[in-house]
């Protein structure tokens, strides 16, 4: 009984993660159909402009609330309400700064001055999103998930793709149309948890503590991560012909794609065993058996790309795109390390190993922003070659710094 009830839990996880991909898939092809590369390059730097602000949502509130939850350390009432309160000071915080740098933040992206307001109301319900989201995670609602974003996200694409107007009215309608979602995840929690809404404004030292690890690690990842991508897909719009860093952004997408897969599925399947309290040796030989099973997959997906990369551009996209796919090649293999290290990179925050964990970000980062100006190719292509450095840098650091969790068998 047991393992069948695995097996359903995971087999809705799968789910999940498929549907989510797809619905992201989905929103690319619309947008490639109606605008082509051009309508690409922004599709994308818009997404990564919204997650400048949603990330640390995630790296620091989901990533703590789930560890808090499943370590049954702190109160669920105190933590649930103190990861509301800190998620609104973030989203202060960022888009504050946001919006005093936005000669530069905004420099590609300056029809975002006449729609703020509409940007922070929408800002404010994927927090509240992403706090219930991760909440139900920690609770293994993991059916319900699926459900609550597969519904409202199809209605978002079928709206999306009946909409005859600009790429800019489109662009605010995909943010607006959040809230459906939003009011989905409150309707559904209010019916299953409705104690998650007793209010508490009282933050204890205890909390505060355990939050604040997490946002040395969330900003962390905020700087190598989504701010670096942002500044990246700016320079490649300043400094490449439009199409080609269209085709670019296509590869980008499609490696966040599946980047994204794995990372969901990681962080329902191994995030949460990696937070209880194991002991080291039972630590160990799980990491061990499961990074096995996992580097298996990563292969058989490698090569899988490699074979189909063709297809997979022109389905996703349409013809136009084929001509991209002999820059596929180094995306993958950068891909390759990058999926690989995300195991070791969980198992360091599962263990809030903050500083470690900071070093390899900050390190792989510095490298791909070096190789980016010191590689002689001035083409697109440099960009495809500092990837692959960046996670090979990456990959080595979390293999070291995690060593002492897994070396014991």
């Amino acid at each position: 009984m047991l393992v069948v009830k695995n097996l359903l839990k995971r087999s809705w996880a799968a789910g999940l993660i498929l549907s989510r991909v797809a619905l992201g898939l989905l929103l690319q092809k619309i947008i490639a159909i109606k605008y082509g590369p051009v309508g690409t390059t922004y599709l994308s730097h818009f997404q990564n402009f919204i997650a400048l602000i949603t990330q640390p949502l995630q790296d620091v509130i989901g990533q703590g609330l789930i560890n808090g939850i499943r370590q049954k350390k702190i109160q669920e009432k105190e933590l649930t309400s103190s990861a509301l309160l800190f998620s609104l000071f973030l989203v202060l915080s960022i888009f504050s700064l946001l919006l005093i740098s936005q000669h530069i933040t905004l420099s590609t992206l300056d029809f975002l001055n006449r729609y703020w307001i509409l940007l922070f109301i929408a800002l404010l319900f994927i927090a509240l999103q992403l706090i219930l989201m991760n909440y139900l995670v920690a609770k293994g609602e993991i059916k319900a998930l699926f459900f609550l974003n597969s519904i409202p996200g199809a209605i978002t694409l079928i709206v999306l793709y009946n909409l005859s107007h600009s790429l800019i009215i489109i662009l605010m309608s995909y943010l607006g149309m959040q809230a459906i979602t939003t009011i989905c995840y409150v309707g559904f929690t209010i019916m299953r948890y409705p104690n998650l809404y007793s209010f508490s404004a009282k933050i204890s030292p205890t909390v505060k503590k355990h939050f604040l690890n997490f946002l040395a690690i969330g900003l962390t990842i905020w700087l190598s991560s989504k701010l670096t991508s942002f500044y990246v897909r700016a320079y490649a719009i300043d400094h490449f012909p439009t199409a080609d860093t269209g085709h670019w952004q296509a590869i980008e997408r499609i490696s966040d794609a599946y980047k994204g897969l794995f990372l969901s599925f990681l962080m329902i399947s191994l995030f949460p065993v990696l937070s209880d309290r194991l002991k080291t040796k039972s630590l160990a030989l799980f990491f061990k058996k499961y990074l096995l099973q996992y580097s298996l997959v990563v292969i058989s997906f490698a090569v899988g790309l490699l074979l189909f990369k063709e297809i997979i551009l022109t389905t996703l996209y349409d013809e136009n795109y084929s001509i991209a796919s002999s820059l596929f090649n180094w995306q993958i293999y950068g891909d390759i390390f990058a999926l690989t290290s995300f195991p070791f990179a969980l198992l360091l925050l599962a263990k809030i190993d903050t500083k470690k964990y900071i070093v390899a970000e900050l390190i792989g980062t510095f490298g791909y922003l070096a190789a980016i100006y010191m590689i002689p190719e001035k083409a697109i292509q440099v960009l495809f070659y500092s990837y692959f450095i960046r996670y090979l840098i990456y990959l080595s650091l979390t293999m070291v710094f995690t060593r002492k969790y897994w070396r014991h068998v």
